[in-house]
């Protein structure tokens, strides 16, 4: 499915019979009114994560196509689940950036308070482990977070993966 678009519908129907039927025909998500603004809001930055204008993108050797959920690794396809996709789209859009464990939590699980969770730790493993000899491409940067691209000579080298 080749589509540029998220469709998210917002009805005032709460029936589940409305919902199924939107979503069989072609809605990707599916809100009854009311609704929570920051609920809303959250959803959105999630579909516009999985539906950007380009369908795949590559660093290097690593080709990685966000619509199929796939990556090119290690010499062979590797399948992420959604949650891997979109925290390796997130690092890759902010490439070169440390990116702490908080505004990744917020950004890619949609958490807005403080929380005490390994799951982004865990997340990251799974993806070095399908990144293969390319999993250096995520570095940990001690007591800060995590931060996506090559070392550059001028680095602090502070980070290891």
């Amino acid at each position: 499915m080749d589509r540029d678009l998220a469709k998210n519908m917002l009805a005032e129907s709460q029936n589940e019979e409305d919902e199924i039927a939107a979503l069989r025909a072609g809605a990707d998500d599916y809100l009854s009114k009311p609704v929570h603004p920051e609920l809303l809001m959250a959803r959105l930055k999630a579909l516009s994560r999985r539906f950007k204008q380009s369908p795949s993108r590559g660093f290097s050797d690593l080709p990685f196509n966000v619509r199929e959920r796939t990556l090119y690794a290690g010499g062979k396809t590797q399948q992420l689940t959604p949650k891997e996709c979109d925290l390796l789209s997130y690092l890759m859009e902010h490439e070169g950036q440390t990116l702490s464990r908080e505004q990744i939590l917020h950004e890619v699980w949609a958490y807005e308070c403080a929380v005490q969770t390994r799951t982004v730790d865990t997340h990251v493993k799974q993806l070095r482990k399908k990144l293969g000899e390319c999993a250096f491409l995520i570095k940990t940067i001690w007591k800060k977070g995590y931060r996506f691209g090559p070392t550059t000579d001028n680095e602090d080298e502070t980070g290891s993966w």
